[in-house]
């Protein structure tokens, strides 16, 4: 099942939840052919991943299928990096010890498959849904790929969308004055995927 927190466990997890949901949706009054998955910072990372790896059976794990599937019809993305394969996230984890680094089992020279591995822009395909990025001004953190993932779903004919908020924090979409614009663009494109 691997570690919790460290790569792909919590994806095994997150897909499991999505299966739960559909195993459940009666109960819940959900409609089980129209589920979204929104996710901020390292959570729209796995957000990411759940909506680009859509019917890949290797990313499911262990927990059971429940007889449901774990596709999810849209992704929104609030601030997430969907590339570890960045130069800048390489360089930083050699001269920059940092707990983020145990997601991906370490530093890039003692895992490069791992980050390769766990970076949602390499596996974007025809099943991978919808993704809206919303994103912040922000230097710091490094988060990368997100431009190179909307070309890639463009040029698959998949629809995306990206919004970058002014002036803003790493966690703006928790404050006013932006929580509003990002609950507007988020209910914008969802509604747009799950009506």
């Amino acid at each position: 099942m691997g570690e919790p927190g460290r790569f792909p466990a919590p994806i095994y997890d997150l897909k499991e939840a999505v299966r739960w949901l559909r195993a459940h949706a009666d109960e819940y009054h959900v409609d089980a052919k129209r589920v979204g998955i929104i996710g901020g910072s390292a959570g729209g990372t796995l957000a990411t991943f759940v909506g680009v790896t859509n019917g890949m059976a290797e990313f499911e794990g262990p927990g059971g299928g429940l007889g449901q599937s774990s596709e999810v019809q849209v992704v929104v993305d609030i601030d997430g990096s969907v590339n570890f394969m960045d130069n800048r996230l390489i360089e930083s984890s050699e001269t920059k010890p940092s707990p983020y680094w145990e997601y991906v089992h370490g530093i890039y020279s003692q895992n490069r498959a791992t980050w390769l591995a766990a970076s949602p822009l390499y596996y974007v395909s025809k099943g991978s849904a919808p993704t809206l990025f919303i994103k912040s001004t922000a230097k710091q953190p490094i988060l990368a790929g997100r431009e190179d993932m909307q070309k890639r779903l463009e040029i698959l004919g998949i629809d995306t969308g990206m919004v970058q908020i002014p002036n803003t924090p790493h966690p703006f979409w928790l404050v006013h004055p932006w929580f509003e614009k990002v609950l507007a663009d988020t209910d914008e494109f969802l509604a747009k995927h799950l009506k």
